[in-house]
């Protein structure tokens, strides 16, 4: 059995990763049913930029969603 030591900076984006998929799976559920200030919050926190290019809506992931894209495209240790 091989140990493997993990460092605070990898906990962190673990935990960052576990929030961001749990708030994922219920996303919708939490949007339709919330009010205009809490939708403007979570939109906030899974985006941190948003643009309309004429009827093109230009997107940048929040840092915890960038954080999760960019170890989804990791190989697996």
């Amino acid at each position: 059995m091989r140990c493997v030591s993990i460092s605070m900076e990898m906990k962190t984006v673990f935990i960052t990763a576990e929030t961001a998929l749990d708030l994922a799976q219920g996303a919708k559920e939490i949007f339709m049913s919330s009010k205009l200030k809490e939708k403007q919050q979570l939109l906030n926190f899974v985006f941190s930029n948003l643009k309309l290019d004429g009827k093109k809506l230009l997107v940048t992931l929040g840092e915890s969603f960038s954080t999760l894209l960019a170890v989804s495209h990791q190989p697996e240790i």
